[in-house]
């Protein structure tokens, strides 16, 4: 990305993969940076890079087998009304 250019809803849905609609939308709520220049919405690129990193996930260790039982088995007593 061109670091003077600001970039369209419609070029940041397609950059991100997602519809015009929910760029939109995100906006309207405030939920993603940007600039308003007048009634036009623009996207700086440290805007793109704060949305993308606002998407980030952490990695979640895999539960095991062992864990899962302790779960089920603890729903069970739950539900029994057991303590």
């Amino acid at each position: 990305m061109a670091e003077d250019r600001l970039f369209s809803k419609a070029e940041l849905a397609d950059y991100l993969g997602v519809s015009e609609a929910w760029v939109s939308k995100k906006v309207t709520a405030r939920l993603i940076p940007h600039t308003r220049i007048g009634k036009h919405v623009r996207f700086a690129p440290h805007h793109v890079e704060a949305i993308v990193a606002m998407g980030e996930q952490s990695v979640v260790p895999p539960v095991t087998l062992f864990q899962l039982r302790q779960r089920k088995a603890g729903a069970r007593r739950w539900q029994s009304g057991s303590t």
